[in-house]
């Protein structure tokens, strides 16, 4: 996952409203990789599209696994995973069965609701 400077700065920002200078190095770690997979949102709903070869608006657990740890775009490391999946799913990956199958829709839909959280 590549970020820039500014990026940085402006997560940081958004975190430390206090002002403090410090954040919380877990929620950075969470918000970085809510805001990657945001910011390119639509990159990967069309990948996760693409790979719901019944056109059926589903996807397993482990093709979700398997996109962001695997493809060039995302590269999230595994605990990456567990912190997005707890915070967007109320589990860590670990927890949750690989043949379990999302709706590709709602997944996105919490996903921006995620990243509504850090900005509001």
């Amino acid at each position: 996952m590549k970020v820039t400077d500014s990026e940085v700065k402006e997560l940081v920002d958004e975190l430390d409203r206090e002002g403090a200078g410090q954040v919380n190095y877990k929620d950075f770690l969470k918000y970085s990789y809510l805001c990657q997979m945001f910011i390119s949102h639509l990159e990967l709903e069309n990948i996760l599209t693409a790979l719901d070869h019944d056109k059926q608006g589903l996807i397993s657990v482990a093709q979700l696994d398997d996109v962001l740890q695997n493809s060039e775009k995302f590269n999230f490391p595994p605990q990456a995973l567990d912190t997005v999946f707890r915070e967007m799913l109320g589990g860590e990956i670990g927890e949750v069965a690989r043949n379990c199958v999302i709706k590709i829709e709602p997944f996105m839909e919490s996903l921006k609701n995620q990243f509504e959280k850090v900005v509001v």
